[in-house]
């Protein structure tokens, strides 16, 4: 009973704090994240614990694979250099440029966990930017670009969040061959896992014909691919994506208008409510680290963490403008990116549910059973940096677009 009332209270909190959000043209994640700061606040609210790894394998494979599926194919394979550029080239140097903060400042940091923090870190969640950039009818191609960006940089971040706290665990030099070769390893697997998923699927839902039977199999769809690539070592997240893709470009030809249809609300609906859910997590998480923690160690850390979101936003703005320079003097590939495109989109880097979800499933010790090193202060630092970008970016991002007349 007891968790039956807690998913209803969270539900309808949710539900509350998404219209109030929509009142005020506010994007809703920054109004469900202050309000489940808040909420964690008032004494008795319960604490939601979930075993480290249950929220990266329960709610990424979906919004990933719903995200690749209804991606347009054609406007992502026209901008795919600066897709690519942001979402692998980037997240790998915030990935790095990250390590090097996290071990100049965070006490008793790794090698191995300070580059996991910074593959915790590096995805932005485009859902409060999309969501801004609509109401202020942003050209199509900046939502497009950050779509797709989103599409990919979740796989390239946590492959190499997997292989660092492999190293981590075993106590292997994180740089070395080994890891590397990994890392390679680990996304062309995830890759044909989910292009066998995909065509496994298409094949049973050309066959089928009832609506309910193909929303199931639909649902089912994103775990299919997850659960045996993460089973045999390689990216789950890359196998949802590439399956979602794969499916996604043939939705016409093995499934009826009918089930599209329906399939878009359901899938519409149901990452609305983890999305919700989430963020609003994210604030009560928030709340319980700042009742658990001592006082000077918890400030100590939230400026580590005030240190490390000032680095993404510099590496994104720095990387954006050197593709603009690229575009202008090299590539005449397609219309560069303008100076207006450039701002916008180096302020659209907020972190979210990919973040949460990957610091709290951090094992809590190495092989040998001792505690794994300042996990407490990758998850302190991750949670700084979601309220920093969410908050600090979320709701200035309005007044960036009409700063630079963008919108």
């Amino acid at each position: 009973m007891q968790a039956a009332q807690l998913v209803l209270g969270l539900l309808v909190v949710v539900a509350v704090l998404v219209t109030a959000a929509r009142q005020l043209r506010t994007p809703y994640p920054v109004l469900l994240l202050i309000g489940g700061v808040a909420l964690g606040a008032i004494p008795g609210v319960p604490r939601i614990e979930l075993p480290p790894d249950t929220l990266l394998a329960l709610v990424l494979p979906p919004i990933v694979y719903v995200a690749a599926f209804f991606t347009p194919f054609r406007g992502f394979r026209q901008d795919i250099g600066n897709i690519g550029s942001l979402a692998i080239g980037l997240v790998l140097a915030s990935i790095f440029a990250v390590a090097g903060v996290a071990l100049a400042v965070v006490p008793g940091m790794t090698v191995p966990i300070a580059i996991a923090l910074g593959a915790i870190v590096s995805p932005p969640d485009e859902v409060a930017a999309t969501a801004v950039m609509q109401r202020l009818a942003v050209p199509r191609r900046l939502i497009a670009l950050l779509d797709g960006e989103a599409l990919l940089n979740d796989a390239t971040a946590l492959i190499v969040y997997r292989v660092s706290l492999t190293a981590a665990v075993t106590s292997v030099a994180v740089l070395t061959i080994q890891p590397l070769a990994n890392f390679f390893v680990v996304a062309v697997g995830g890759i044909a896992i989910g292009l066998a998923v995909g065509w496994l699927i298409a094949q049973v839902r050309s066959r089928l014909e009832d609506v309910p039977v193909e929303l199931t199999v639909s649902l089912a769809t994103p775990y299919l691919a997850y659960v045996p690539a993460d089973l045999l070592g390689v990216s789950g997240i890359l196998a949802a994506v590439t399956a979602g893709l794969y499916l996604g470009r043939r939705s016409s030809r093995i499934m009826g208008s009918d089930v599209r249809v329906a399939g878009r609300a359901v899938w519409e609906m149901l990452i609305f409510l983890l999305n919700g859910v989430v963020f609003l997590m994210i604030g009560l998480e928030i709340s319980a680290l700042a009742r658990s923690m001592d006082r000077a160690v918890l400030l100590e850390l939230a400026a580590a963490g005030v240190l490390v979101s000032v680095t993404l936003i510099a590496v994104r703005a720095v990387w954006l403008a050197g593709i603009g320079v690229w575009q202008r003097l090299i590539s005449h590939e397609q219309p560069p990116l303008r100076a207006a495109e450039i701002v916008v989109l180096s302020w659209s880097g907020m972190r979210g549910v990919v973040s949460l979800a990957a610091a709290l499933a951090i094992p809590m010790a190495i092989n040998d059973g001792s505690p794994l090193p300042a996990r407490a202060a990758v998850i302190v630092v991750t949670f700084t940096v979601i309220l920093v970008t969410l908050v600090g970016q979320g709701l200035t991002l309005p007044l960036v677009i009409k700063a630079v007349h963008l919108g």
